[in-house]
């Protein structure tokens, strides 16, 4: 695939995860934002205090793709729910939200075509 085609995709694609992202949002619950928040060192009292909009979305990723034992992700919740062709783009996208993990990366160096690679440090 050529550059253009790349991002082509990529924006596709990552136009439907977000799409997704802000519709799971709707099956959190409270008390998993404020758990997520508290642990991160982001409540004062029973008051959300991000200093960024990167601190915020950390707490909203953890809360949607994340659960305590027994209990099931928002991801899952709202995946439940929707009624997605098996062939789409949108299934693809969000089945691979719900198979995605949390890692630390390093950047390795620019891909020869687009984007970057990188090594996951922790697999």
């Amino acid at each position: 695939m050529t550059r253009e085609e790349v991002l082509r995709r990529y924006r596709h694609l990552r136009a439907i995860g977000m799409r997704h992202h802000s519709a799971a949002l709707k099956y959190l619950a409270r008390p998993a934002i404020a758990d997520h928040a508290g642990r991160l060192g982001l409540m004062a009292g029973q008051t959300l205090i991000a200093s960024s909009e990167e601190e915020l979305t950390l707490v909203f990723d953890l809360a949607i793709c994340t659960a305590r034992e027994g209990r099931t992700r928002a991801i899952d919740r709202y995946a439940k729910a929707r009624q997605l062709s098996p062939e789409s783009d949108e299934i693809a996208m969000l089945e691979a939200m719900r198979r995605a993990r949390f890692s630390i990366w390093q950047i390795d160096r620019p891909h020869d075509t687009c984007g970057l690679v990188v090594e996951d440090l922790l697999r």
